[in-house]
């Protein structure tokens, strides 16, 4: 378990937002430092269960949700990697594309349709205009 403490350590250091960024957590008001971020996970690891091995949660709130972590760690579940958001956003171009030739061709053949109804009213009254005469 201390192995896993020292990755998150690792991962929260490189993750430490810059004094200018917004730290954006119900904790928010609590952090000033990026440094405290660390001490917080030390100080849970702490209160470790040793029995069931697992990481105590401050305010019942999972550590790997309070700051965002890239790496070894993963994403949060339910997260698209930026290759599925592309090629989702891809299929999505596709797809419009597809309809909007669909579109065109329906338009062109109801046209035709209009134009051959046309043709053949006209006819209909020449023959008849000669039937009369």
């Amino acid at each position: 378990m201390e192995a896993r403490v020292a990755s998150f350590e690792v991962a929260f250091e490189q993750e430490a937002p810059k004094s200018n960024q917004k730290i954006r957590s119900p904790w928010k008001k609590l952090v000033e430092q990026p440094g405290w971020i660390l001490l917080q996970i030390i100080a849970t690891a702490v209160l470790l269960d040793t029995e069931r091995l697992q990481l105590q949660k401050p305010f019942d709130m999972d550590l790997l949700h309070f700051y965002p972590l890239r790496g070894s760690l993963g994403r949060k579940p339910g997260r698209a990697t930026q290759a599925k958001v592309r090629a989702r956003e891809k299929h999505k171009k596709e797809q419009k594309k597809i309809q909007k030739k669909k579109k065109r061709k329906r338009k062109k053949e109801e046209k035709k349709k209009k134009k051959e109804e046309k043709k053949k009213m006209r006819k209909r009254k020449e023959k008849e205009i000669q039937k009369r005469k």
